[in-house]
């Protein structure tokens, strides 16, 4: 009996602490004026429950999780970051923002967050991006590279 309740008690243990850490999404920018583009990455990074969250690492770096506000199970808010970069043919303005799973955060893929990217010149629309489309599946964009004179951007994919 005894060894049943210890057995017991340290799955409990094990199995409440897999639910004390969370992944983070992180979103990297750079402006490289000097090689022609604009180059996003995407981290997802441990958060551990009850220690502050992973800083960014950069000036130029946003968890997106910080861009969403919850009214209980919901999501009820989502806001974005925009940085302006000159490159030679022109001004650009990327922004990002948080793609959550689900906007009810109990149901399907609710806890999952993600993020897009939109880059807008003065000419030119890209098409947004998703860093992760689908919480069920393992891919996912970790790097997107826009360059002067593409229409569309340079994608990296990566399986978790």
């Amino acid at each position: 009996m005894r060894r049943w309740l210890l057995a017991l008690l340290a799955t409990a243990f094990v199995a409440g602490g897999a639910h004390a850490d969370e992944m983070r999404p992180h979103v990297s920018y750079q402006c490289q004026k000097d090689r022609g583009r604009i180059e996003l990455g995407y981290a997802e990074k441990v958060h551990r429950k009850g220690q502050p969250a992973p800083a960014p690492s950069g000036l130029y770096e946003v968890d997106l999780a910080t861009l969403v506000a919850y009214e209980g199970d919901i999501v009820a808010r989502m806001m974005s970051v925009t940085w302006r970069c000159e490159l030679a043919d022109g001004i650009y303005r990327v922004t990002v923002g948080p793609q959550p799973g689900n906007l009810n955060i109990t149901r399907r893929c609710g806890a999952a967050l993600s993020g897009w990217v939109e880059v807008v010149s003065e000419d030119r629309r890209y098409p947004r991006v998703l860093f992760r489309e689908d919480c069920s599946k393992d891919e996912k964009i970790t790097r997107a590279v826009y360059k002067v004179g593409a229409s569309v951007p340079d994608l990296t994919k990566t399986r978790d």
